[in-house]
């Protein structure tokens, strides 16, 4: 029983004199408590899509280290758990946890015989699988205040913290308005024309789909990613990362969930309107 499979870094965090700072974060956290990120809707996220990622990789990741709750508490009334479990009892049920999921992989794998899509396969899978995800936002301080508290859900609390500290360590790049944040750019690609570069680091942001960015992918896979990204239609939600700094509101319908930051995504469905129009 343990958090080791828990992540969380900053991959950017930029400032702004008059803005709040922007971070990016890839996080990773079990599946069975994904839900309790997606109430927060000041924060823009992209994750591992059960859709994206091939059957037998997620039967792999599940008989070889599937998730496996770390957090025992009793049953009682309400949303918290009570007391933490002996050691026997705890024993008892991990081992109930994990044939859970050895008979989830199996029956997986007679389904994905029988040719059913992997969009339904691995849901069968999720409760055991680790899911990887980016987050941004420039306002924590709701999140921090719900889910780093005594009275979270404790898987979640325990990556809540993760993320506090993380964000409290990380060195912070200073932009000037109308500089854009742009997660897993590389310096090499700044003299890029902009709407590339906040392209670019949508595309990479995008990888979390199926697989988190590693940079290993080559100019003209981007380059295809890319064009699938801008459709038609259009899949808006990886350019919600990159942002544009903003302190003074001049672009202020742009800033949607953010504060003092301009998302990409309000740029791109602006001019992809116009296009069509």
């Amino acid at each position: 029983m343990s958090a080791a499979g828990l992540k969380a870094d900053v991959v950017l965090a930029s400032a702004c004199d008059g803005a709040p700072t922007i971070t990016t974060l890839h996080v990773r956290l079990p599946r069975f408590v994904w839900a309790e990120m997606l109430t927060h809707r000041v924060l823009s996220r992209n994750a591992r899509s059960s859709r994206a990622v091939p059957i037998a990789r997620m039967i792999d990741e599940v008989e070889a280290d599937p998730v496996v709750p770390w957090h025992w508490q009793a049953n009682q009334r309400g949303m918290q758990g009570g007391e933490y479990l002996g050691r026997v009892a705890v024993a008892n049920m991990e081992r109930a946890w994990r044939a859970a999921a050895v008979d989830a992989a199996y029956s997986a794998k007679a389904l994905a015989d029988w040719g059913l899509h992997k969009q339904v396969v691995n849901r069968l899978l999720e409760p055991f699988l680790w899911i990887d995800a980016l987050i941004t936002g420039t306002e924590w301080g709701n999140f921090f205040a719900l889910r780093d508290h005594p009275d979270a859900e404790p898987h979640i609390r325990d990556l809540a913290a993760m993320m506090r500290d993380a964000i409290e360590a990380a060195s912070v790049q200073h932009l000037d308005p109308g500089d854009w944040h742009l997660p897993y750019l590389r310096d090499a690609e700044r003299g890029e024309p902009v709407p590339w570069q906040r392209t670019l680091s949508a595309v990479r942001c995008a990888r979390i789909s199926y697989a988190p960015f590693g940079g290993q992918d080559t100019r003209e896979a981007e380059e295809a990613r890319a064009r699938k990204l801008m459709g038609p239609p259009l899949h808006a939600s990886a350019f919600e990362h990159p942002a544009m700094a903003d302190p003074d509101g001049w672009h202020a319908k742009h800033h949607r969930n953010f504060r003092g930051w301009a998302q990409s995504r309000a740029f791109v469905e602006e001019e992809m309107s116009n296009v069509t129009a």
